[in-house]
């Protein structure tokens, strides 16, 4: 007795396994499940964001950005590098302002804060480069934001921006990355390879932040990226020990928890985090 699909090679057609029959269509339902999923996930983040406007010191465009609603996103903790956590939206996609029209791209709280030798750098390197690029749809893919922080660290290399600026950015990137392969395990989507690469290019982004801290430390006044020495402190130990680098990791915390001007909270952390490094566990 012939296969089900004898005599259809004749006609071109690939030779298909019987066990295929019905594998072939559950492929296609995860396929369609997955796609409802994310069309399901990206309006229900829509209801987190809105338009605000912004004029770019650079061309002078005026353009809207989709924002994180102030209090509409509701924070419910963080990784132990400082990750935010909310319910919904992840907040750190939205943190970068970019203009279309130019290129330039920075974070929010610096966007429209620039000299004139900067805004002259910008549109020597950046502007006359530029050739554009197209978003679709009203939220923010992972994909997306990751050119957006990049281009952002782009600028700020362009314009000699503070360590501290770029450092953060690389430290955003790692989150991007982070995210990215957060949301494919959960969709179950995620082949082993791809997430493989995902953290590696998370880890390359934690070293690159951590490099620049270290810089930023030796040469900038606190508060650094917001935060206070004891915190920053904290910060650093934590992406000291995603590096490998134990013994710098355990000297900071040995410090932290020392401190009188170290707050509670941040003490805290740091004891979650010495007993993480005693047990030899990750995060």
């Amino acid at each position: 007795m012939g296969g089900l699909f004898e005599g259809l090679e004749k006609l071109g057609f690939k030779k298909i396994k019987e066990e295929e029959i019905f594998a072939m269509n559950n492929q296609r339902n995860k396929e369609e499940e997955a796609k409802q999923a994310k069309i399901a996930e990206e309006k229900k983040e829509e209801e987190y964001l809105f338009e605000k406007r912004y004029s770019c010191p650079i061309c002078e465009n005026k353009f809207t950005e989709h924002t994180v609603r102030a209090g509409k996103a509701r924070r419910i903790g963080s990784d132990l590098d400082l990750r935010p956590k909310y319910v919904g939206v992840d907040a750190t996609k939205y943190n970068i302002v970019f203009c279309k029209k130019c290129g330039y791209a920075a974070p929010i709280s610096s966007f429209p804060h620039i000299s004139s030798l900067q805004r002259k750098l910008l549109r020597e390197e950046i502007q006359k480069n530029y050739t554009g690029v197209e978003e679709a749809g009203n939220t923010l893919s992972y994909e997306e934001a990751v050119i957006r922080f990049k281009l952002a660290l782009y600028c700020s290399v362009v314009k000699h921006g503070r360590n501290s600026e770029k450092a953060y950015l690389c430290l955003q990137l790692a989150w991007m990355y982070r995210g990215m392969a957060e949301q494919l395990e959960a969709s179950g989507t995620g082949k082993k390879e791809e997430l493989e690469k995902l953290r590696a290019e998370e880890k390359t982004y934690i070293e690159k932040a951590h490099a620049g801290f270290e810089m930023a430390v030796a040469n900038e006044l606190f508060p650094i990226c917001g935060m206070d020495e004891m915190t920053f402190n904290y910060l650093l130990a934590e992406l000291s020990r995603r590096i490998g680098k134990i013994d710098e990791c355990k000297k900071l915390l040995g410090m932290i928890l020392i401190s009188k001007s170290a707050s509670t909270v941040v003490k805290d952390r740091a004891r979650r985090l010495k007993e993480i490094v005693m047990e030899g566990t990750s995060e």
